[in-house]
């Protein structure tokens, strides 16, 4: 079993991820993208290769777990730090996405797709539900579209043509189960010194980053 430390970007970092969380009643703590990644509002949580490509989900095996925390940002409570969300354990690995489809609609629960499972007739979010269409200085390639040497603002198309040639590349799929509620909601903020006192250091997320049984049992206690 290994542990892993993961950050992502919450819907309520940006303004337009808090109009939508106040408009549509969203949780405040769930991911900001067209195709949650993860997916941390559902039964059974979903992490995908959308994101990380070939450095996280790939490396997953069945009893790993994961603890997810957002990264450092301003929180609706005012506060400024990190969010401890959900820590997780892998209950299953699969090989597609298409698996991933008929593990959720084959379940005796009948589960709902997750959006980061990309699969036919399982469209990504429209923008209104998400922290907001990327913009021109992220540079992962088709989020600008060029027409005639011209640039295009980017769409929800070609926001989610990038998850889906990212789907084809790196087709892992992994499901989990959380080990304690997920804090979606009020999560608790740590700071740098917090986590100082656990790491010895600022440890590195974006990556998933490996930490110890200890310290995977301190930022629980933390959730």
């Amino acid at each position: 079993m290994t542990n892993y430390l993961v950050s992502f970007h919450p819907i309520c970092s940006t303004a337009s991820g808090l109009r939508a969380v106040k408009r549509f009643g969203l949780p405040p703590y769930i991911d900001g993208s067209c195709r949650r990644e993860p997916n941390l509002d559902h039964e059974y949580p979903s992490i995908t290769a959308l994101c990380r490509a070939g450095k996280f989900a790939p490396r997953l095996r069945e009893g790993d777990r994961v603890f997810y925390m957002t990264v450092k940002c301003k929180h609706p409570s005012g506060e400024t730090g990190w969010g401890m969300i959900a820590a997780l354990k892998v209950v299953k690995v699969l090989k597609t996405h298409q698996l991933a489809e008929r593990f959720y609609k084959t379940h005796k629960k009948k589960l709902k797709l997750p959006s980061n499972c990309v699969v036919a007739n399982n469209p990504p979010l429209q923008a209104r539900f998400t922290t907001g269409l990327p913009k021109g200085n992220q540079l992962w390639r088709g989020q600008w579209q060029s027409t005639g040497g011209k640039l295009m603002r980017p769409t929800i198309k070609s926001w989610d043509q990038q998850y889906q040639e990212r789907a084809k590349q790196y087709p892992s799929f992994v499901v989990t189960t959380p080990i304690v509620p997920n804090q979606l909601k009020q999560p608790t903020v740590c700071s740098r010194d917090q986590l100082h006192s656990i790491f010895g250091r600022l440890p590195i997320t974006q990556a998933a980053n490996k930490i110890s049984d200890q310290e995977f049992s301190e930022l629980l206690a933390r959730l």
